[in-house]
């Protein structure tokens, strides 16, 4: 009897660990500063030229992008941001492919996307034949240095850019803040939903941070504790300790 109550006490953790680790989210944090010189393992290339030196990455010839190796930010939520020091350049940032092969080398689509320039800021979905939306106001310097913030709720599909002009370091403060953008028919998939960042001619980024979180899918780990716990029941029952 007390090998079966033991055996009965084995099998009530195994099933309240695997019931514990379903429905858990997985955190994941990008942290990168450009420090070493050189690609880091969590981005990748796609466009031709980007610079990685002086502690951040410079974009100075044909329009480049760095995206994410990770390419399901669609279904995750999510936060990303990273510090844009421009000119003249055109800079993007956005959530999709980041790939530069759509019309003028802009970010092909789908894409919920951000585009400075100049004295412009606008936003652009589902790819550059959509075109992009002015906004912010006429006082609006592209130029300098300026911090910019993706919001992205992985439920709803939806998100929102921020930038905090003139960003000296410190606590983000937004100065212009884009309309919900709802992404839910724009196409991604588990494939194409990059954090991408890149421009041309001297735009040069630095200081990215993106911390999301997505609901886990059932563990392996649980599946086998599941199989444990089930065979013990099933012992338990041969040997008529539990009711049938």
């Amino acid at each position: 009897m007390k090998s079966i109550n033991a055996l009965s006490g084995i099998i009530s953790a195994l099933l309240t660990l695997a019931a514990g680790t379903l429905g858990t989210t997985h955190a994941t944090t990008i942290t990168e500063n450009f420090n070493d010189g050189q690609l880091p393992a969590s981005l990748e290339i796609s466009g031709s030229d980007a610079i990685f030196a002086s502690g951040g990455v410079l974009f100075n010839g044909a329009r480049t992008n760095l995206r994410t190796v990770n390419s399901d930010f669609y279904n995750s939520d999510f936060v990303a941001e990273v510090t844009l020091s421009t000119g003249s350049s055109i800079a993007f940032f956005g959530l999709g492919e980041g790939s530069p092969t759509g019309g003028s080398n802009e970010p092909a689509g789908p894409i919920i996307g951000l585009r400075m320039h100049s004295d412009f800021a606008g936003i652009g979905q589902n790819g550059y034949t959509d075109n992009y939306l002015s906004f912010g106001d006429a006082g609006f310097s592209g130029s300098g240095v300026h911090r910019l913030r993706l919001t992205w709720d992985g439920t709803a599909k939806s998100g929102y850019f921020e930038i905090d002009e003139d960003y000296s370091g410190g606590a983000f403060t937004a100065d212009f803040t884009t309309p919900l953008l709802n992404g839910a028919d724009n196409g991604f998939t588990s494939a194409n939903a990059r954090i991408y960042f890149g421009g041309d001619s001297n735009a040069s980024f630095d200081d990215l941070q993106i911390t999301s979180s997505v609901a886990a899918p059932v563990p392996e780990p649980s599946a086998c504790l599941l199989s444990v716990a089930s065979g013990g029941l099933f012992l338990l029952r041969r040997r008529g300790s539990l009711p049938r």
